[in-house]
């Protein structure tokens, strides 16, 4: 079983015990963190993510080093009614440039009390898609967060999850034949 690791998420924001370092200090705990699982441990079913905040302009800075990431991604939530643009995510064009697969690894339009603290319309979906789509089209996958952020939920529902799943980009489980590689 493969395992998408992001051990610090959202590594340039300085909300968790981790976050707001001194560029320099976050690179040697992700190392630090990555020798000691794959090195030490011997996990050899990983696959590491790293995540600075999609708010920091700067979040190459945090870049440990090619050989310690195999995915970069960005954490980005918007409000039930605003469009993801360009201004949202300032460091795209910097961790394009890392030449690593890009991902939405934390996503979600605002909705529920849980995380905006009242009670919100839900958000279309689709505005993820037209967001790749028109500004980010290096995105090659993306993690819906929980909640009022999920793609669908019977108390926090946004709308459009079946025109979001049914796009031409997106593959699905059932568009897959993984059960014929099974047991090779």
């Amino acid at each position: 079983m493969v395992v998408f690791l992001n051990p610090f998420a959202e590594a340039s924001g300085d909300w968790f015990w981790w976050g707001g370092q001194k560029p320099e200090k976050f690179k040697a705990l992700y190392c630090a963190t990555f020798d000691y699982l794959v090195r030490t441990k011997h996990l050899n079913n990983l696959l590491f993510v790293f995540e600075p905040s999609s708010s920091h302009p700067n979040g190459a800075l945090y870049y440990p080093g090619s050989q310690y990431v195999d995915m970069v991604g960005i954490s980005i939530f918007v409000p039930w009614d605003h469009e993801p643009g360009p201004a949202d995510v300032p460091a795209y064009q910097s961790l394009i440039k890392l030449g690593k697969p890009l991902a939405f690894s934390q996503w979600g339009p605002r909705r529920g009390q849980d995380q905006a603290g009242r009670d919100e319309p839900p958000a279309d979906n689709m505005k993820l898609m037209r967001a790749v789509q028109n500004h980010f089209p290096m995105i090659t996958w993306w993690m819906n967060w929980n909640m009022a952020y999920a793609i669908s939920s019977p108390t926090n529902s946004n709308y459009n999850d079946k025109k979001l799943l049914e796009q031409p980009r997106v593959i699905n489980l059932d568009d897959i034949d993984w059960k014929s590689e099974r047991g090779k």
